[in-house]
């Protein structure tokens, strides 16, 4: 949630990775408290025992570190792309976006040093 209100965040990656993390997230633990409601419900009295939820639970956590790894993958795809592309290039202005930025920067600067806005 913090990462999605970091607009420099937002600019760069977007947002949907956080809101992948997030919904697998709620959506296993919301799996998991049906599982064991049913679990619970269904079962003979002698199977329910703090082992059969503790193998379920860890079960679901399992599933759900894979599922954080799948999200990931993409993600340091991207990530080792680009610090290829910015070690190939020798400098962090490989990038379009960056180029942008300073290109953008500089300008400002060369106005606000321009004798008529310098003086005011």
């Amino acid at each position: 949630v913090t990462m999605m209100g970091d607009a420099s965040y937002v600019f760069w990656v977007g947002t949907l990775y956080p809101v992948e993390i997030i919904a697998i997230s709620v959506g296993g633990t919301i799996l998991l408290a049906l599982n064991c409601m049913a679990f619970k419900q269904c079962v003979r009295h002698d199977v329910l025992t703090t082992r059969a939820l503790a193998q379920m639970t860890a079960v679901y956590m399992a599933l759900a570190g894979l599922l954080l790894v799948f999200v990931s993958v993409p993600a340091s795809r991207e990530l080792y792309s680009t610090a290829s592309r910015l070690g190939a290039a020798g400098c962090s202005t490989s990038s379009t976006d960056a180029v942008q930025l300073v290109d953008t920067s500089l300008d400002l600067y060369k106005m606000k040093m321009a004798p008529n806005c310098f003086l005011k």
